[in-house]
């Protein structure tokens, strides 16, 4: 029996006249990895500081695994929230010992997280002289220590450059491999059908899509279709009942089947109308068209 890492039940939260969030259902398996996704304001971040114990909740609530409801485990949870927040004075390894004492984890865990988040070469300059790549690393860093059970991460790319973000996203596979619990907000959509099993869309508050992200990407599939008469190609797919859209694309059409169907199943059928292809190309939805479609 698979056990929810968190639930969360008709979760709400008001600021004087504006609606934050409305009646938040959701539950997180152990092990499992959700993506949550929205536009700026549409109530992520108010949600992850809820869930992290910094804010409260106007109605409704939230559980981690069998802790007390609307409370935190801080020592099974690594959280990194919007700018990570250092003592600007220390260096890397005397901030983290700081969160050691508050997490209740020993000291012998920072030396090797510190190479994974690749600061180990660093850890002994202050964090007031770090640049914001560096700041998240360490941010990460912190988040990490204890091998938590649950990592609540919010935008961990955030200032890194490309072999940065390739390092996280590894860093975030492992530790799923591993059997962490996830939960990524992040604006970079690549890395969140990369790194997440689940999706949670927020639009302006409330849940527009949760669910599996293979689920949201596989209900339907396209074709990029070239021949030498596109208006007869294009008369010829409107005949077809398992094409449900159609697109001019200048030099080629762009349709869109139903999952499971080739493009070699649309050619025999085009072939007996007398269409010839001259190309066939597969085109991959994309979590971003996905998203938007969502967010309208």
């Amino acid at each position: 029996m698979e056990v929810n890492i968190l639930t969360v039940k008709g979760l709400s939260k008001q600021y004087s006249t504006v609606k934050a969030l409305t009646d938040i259902s959701f539950a997180l398996k152990s092990g499992e990895s959700l993506g949550l996704l929205g536009k700026n304001g549409s109530g992520k971040t108010t949600l992850l500081n809820i869930i992290s114990g910094i804010k409260k909740s106007s109605s409704g609530g939230f559980q981690w695994s069998n802790s007390p409801e609307n409370q935190l485990n801080n020592e099974n949870v690594g959280i990194l929230l919007e700018a990570p927040a250092f003592y600007p004075t220390l260096n890397a390894v005397d901030n983290l010992k700081i969160t050691c004492l508050i997490k209740k984890a020993s000291y012998s865990d920072i030396e090797g997280i510190l190479k994974e988040v690749d600061l180990y070469e660093r850890r002994k300059t202050d964090f007031q002289n770090y640049s914001l790549g560096m700041k998240q690393r360490l941010g990460i860093a912190s988040a990490l220590i204890g091998n938590p059970k649950l990592l609540i991460l919010d935008e961990p790319t955030n200032g890194l450059d490309p072999e940065g973000i390739s390092l996280i996203r590894e860093l975030i596979i492992k530790k799923k491999k591993q059997g962490a619990s996830i939960i990524l907000a992040s604006h970079i959509l690549d890395e969140v059908e990369k790194t997440c099993s689940k999706l949670l869309v927020l639009n302006s508050g409330v849940i527009a899509y949760e669910g599996e992200t293979k689920q949201l990407l596989s209900s339907e599939n396209q074709l990029e279709l070239k021949s030498e008469d596109l208006k007869a190609l294009k008369l010829a797919l409107k005949e077809i009942s398992i094409v449900s859209n159609i697109e001019d694309k200048g030099t080629y059409l762009l349709v869109t089947i139903p999952d499971g169907v080739t493009g070699t199943e649309i050619s025999k059928l085009l072939i007996k109308k007398d269409i010839i292809l001259s190309e066939i190309h597969t085109s991959k939805k994309s979590l971003e068209e996905e998203l938007l479609k969502l967010l309208k």
